[in-house]
């Protein structure tokens, strides 16, 4: 016979599990299945449910309020890199994502006919696939989908008008510029899209703010020593930044500020796995960045960061201008 169930008290969530208490008011078996978003709204916290489906606990002869039914509750760890940046003087961290955002809009199959590429956002499913570069210098170039997006284009973008996350009628593709708005995260990518290759669910990313972004670069302990302008291969240039714990890897060249240091593709795979983050640099022409061609942007919530071979700045550029988007995760 199957037992009736009554709630006996609110989820409770914590950083490890979720646990729900059922009154079982006559013997017999109890089969439990809740949806994930159910239980614990995805959100800013960065967590996914593992075993995603129907759960079920049988409690055979069991009768009262002593039945619980817990859910184990994982970090997201796909798609993060190592290292763990310090962002505020209180000592919160976070983790960026293993390269810049891309977007890729179709398949040659319109949206939303069977077959079409289309991803979940935190209201439903929406056209196009999100994903984070392969590798933290992986970059589309100067292709057309970048310089005139188009919702039926088969190739990679990754320079994007801010807050063209597909909330509201801003579509990735879109070229008309939408109004500054911070409200709830819906125009932060990682808040409203799940990442194909970053946990596959909205809400487990999000942009670092300006004053988080201004203390990991000079605020922070060591924060001036923590940075270098260097290039990969001879050939790609970027900023370095090295997290809070660091060790030097063997081998490894290092010196802060403008050192133009050079890296082999081995020397910065081992820089990587210490837990060192690049942004790429000096690599488009002048789709989306800012006078010579010799700058690149990344959002933030409220600015962009304005990252050259040579120097960094903030910048209040938000419509103007294309530019990349590198997402952080919060460190628990």
């Amino acid at each position: 016979m199957m037992a009736a169930v009554s709630m006996a008290q609110t989820p409770t969530v914590s950083a490890s599990s979720v646990t729900l208490k059922y009154c079982l008011t006559t013997y017999g078996t109890v089969h439990v299945a809740v949806a994930k978003s159910d239980l614990f709204p995805i959100n800013y916290d960065g967590f996914s449910f593992s075993n995603f489906g129907e759960y079920v606990r049988k409690l055979e002869n069991v009768r009262g309020c002593d039945s619980v039914v817990t859910y184990i509750v994982e970090k997201n760890t796909q798609g993060v890199l190592s290292g763990k940046f310090r962002v505020n003087s209180a000592g919160k961290q976070v983790q960026f994502a293993k390269g810049n955002l891309m977007y890729l809009a179709s398949n040659g199959i319109t949206y939303p006919n069977e077959g079409c590429l289309s991803h979940q956002t935190k209201t439903g499913t929406a056209a196009g696939i999100w994903r984070f570069g392969d590798e933290q210098y992986s970059a589309c170039g100067n292709v057309t989908a970048n310089s005139s997006p188009s919702s039926t284009q088969t190739s990679w973008m990754d320079l994007f008008l801010w807050g063209h996350t597909g909330y509201s009628s801003y579509a990735p593709t879109s070229t008309s510029d939408i109004p500054y708005s911070n409200n709830a995260g819906n125009y932060d990518w990682g808040y409203f899209n799940a990442i194909q290759n970053g946990g596959n669910r909205p809400g487990l990313w999000r942009l670092l703010s300006e004053d988080e972004w201004t203390y990991m670069m000079s605020g922070r302990p060591s924060a001036s020593s923590k940075y270098a302008f260097v290039k990969i291969n001879n050939s790609i240039s970027g900023l370095m930044i090295l997290p809070d714990e660091w060790t030097l890897p063997s081998g490894c060249p290092w010196s802060s500020g403008n050192s133009q240091t050079n890296y082999t593709y081995a020397q910065w795979q081992q820089m990587e796995a210490a837990g060192a983050v690049f942004l790429i640099a000096d690599y488009y022409g002048s789709y989306e960045i800012v006078g010579n061609g010799e700058e690149t942007l990344y959002f933030l919530t409220d600015r962009s960061a304005n990252v050259s071979s040579t120097q960094v700045q903030i910048k209040s550029y938000r419509n103007a201008y294309r530019s990349h988007v590198r997402l952080v995760c919060d460190v628990e």
